[in-house]
């Protein structure tokens, strides 16, 4: 879904996804973020990866290299909306990790990553815990074990998380995932967003902003202290965060 301001935009975002559950519990801060920045003059770009949401195709079938390559298809389609206007990508969690993936391949003015995954097997791994944690809730053990998961995808098998079913193609393309390795190259400004309960950096995520810096990317680092709205169920208040990005962004792409 397209949000285009009524005068001409200052800039554009095309904002990236994260996935699983995490899509589902950042709908809502999704929509108010994008409805916001597009009051705040930007024109922005809400859309699903191939085979999630309201996208065609099969879940299992994608990998993240292929949601890249989506992500830039979306940047140039906002960029045909709105030409001659500074670009960016903007993305939760693992679209953080994407959305700075698709800004270095367009070569856009900016890319904001609102606590992005830093390793992909290590999300997989965190997500295949989630998995037995809530099985031994449901059924009072676990019927299978975490290397036993592994070797099914490993294998070239399949096996589900909460109806999303990940395959070997899936595994494999989150294995090879990591930052600051995708942001090699990129020379447009990069904002780290990073939301935690405290006011001070968590160690992650002060070792990603000195790995970015040091891979060349130009970095500006927020803490923005409120809930992970993308792991709850129910409203949380990501005004903050909106202000913040809308702001940076305004900056970012003045150049």
């Amino acid at each position: 879904m397209a949000y285009i301001p009524a005068q001409e935009p200052e800039g554009t975002l095309v904002f990236c996804n994260p996935i699983f559950e995490e899509r589902k519990s950042a709908n809502r801060a999704m929509v108010e973020a994008a409805r916001g920045l597009c009051q705040g003059g930007l024109a922005v770009l809400r859309f699903d990866y191939r085979g999630c949401g309201d996208s065609g195709g099969e879940f299992p079938h994608f990998s993240p290299a292929d949601w890249v390559e989506d992500a830039c298809a979306a940047g140039d389609w906002l960029r045909q909306r709105c030409p001659g206007i500074p670009a960016g990508f903007l993305g939760l969690r693992l679209g953080g990790t994407l959305a700075l993936q698709a800004a270095a391949r367009s070569r856009a003015g900016c890319a904001v990553m609102w606590e992005p995954v830093p390793d992909g097997r290590m999300y997989l791994e965190d997500e295949l815990r989630r998995k037995l944690v809530k099985e031994m809730m449901t059924f009072g053990r676990q019927r299978v074990t975490r290397a036993g998961l592994l070797d099914e995808l490993k294998a070239g098998g399949s096996i589900d998380f909460d109806g999303h079913p990940v395959s070997g193609k899936l595994y494999q393309g989150l294995c090879d995932l990591a930052l600051p390795a995708p942001g090699a190259g990129y020379s447009g400004r990069c904002l780290l967003a990073h939301v935690s309960h405290q006011s001070r950096p968590s160690k992650p995520m002060e070792e990603l902003r000195a790995a970015l810096a040091g891979s060349g990317v130009p970095v500006d680092f927020a803490t923005l202290v409120m809930q992970p709205f993308w792991s709850l169920v129910g409203y949380v208040d990501c005004s903050a965060l909106i202000a913040e990005t809308r702001r940076w962004v305004g900056v970012a792409l003045k150049g």
